[in-house]
């Protein structure tokens, strides 16, 4: 009995490193996306993310930012890539965005922190100016 549940743990450690191999191929392959999308757009990316969807390592987020904008897109790379042209949103300038803050504040504090946890993808909500949004979600 001893030896058949270590066959299976040994299976869920193959499959579990198996599924980690493929997602980091498809990792690269969504930045090789991203990255020729930005060039189609004549744009020199100061930074490149690619978040998967969740659960999937085919369906991907692309966010990169170029001259002080966040362009975010989609990509599938399945066999063949297919990219999905999305939106794009300015980066949040805080002193822009909410010119009455002070910056020593704890709300501007707060602001540079969550601008950290967000990885500084950030920006201004475009249908509530008052918030701030995380572009990963």
């Amino acid at each position: 009995m001893r030896r058949a549940n270590s066959r299976y743990v040994h299976a869920a450690i193959g499959w579990a490193v198996l599924y980690v191999a493929i997602g980091a191929l498809q990792h690269a392959r969504a930045i090789h996306a991203g990255e020729q999308l930005a060039a189609s757009r004549n744009h020199a990316p100061s930074r490149l993310v690619a978040i998967p969807a969740p659960g999937s390592v085919l369906l991907w987020k692309t966010i990169y930012e170029a001259d002080g904008r966040f362009y975010v897109d989609g990509a599938r790379v399945a066999f063949a890539s297919v990219v999905f042209p999305g939106a794009d949103i300015a980066a949040l300038d805080v002193p822009r965005a909410f010119p009455e803050l002070d910056g020593l504040s704890q709300q501007a504090l707060d602001i540079e922190r969550f601008r950290g946890v967000a990885g500084g993808l950030v920006a201004v909500d475009p249908e509530h100016p008052e918030r701030i949004i995380d572009l990963r979600y």
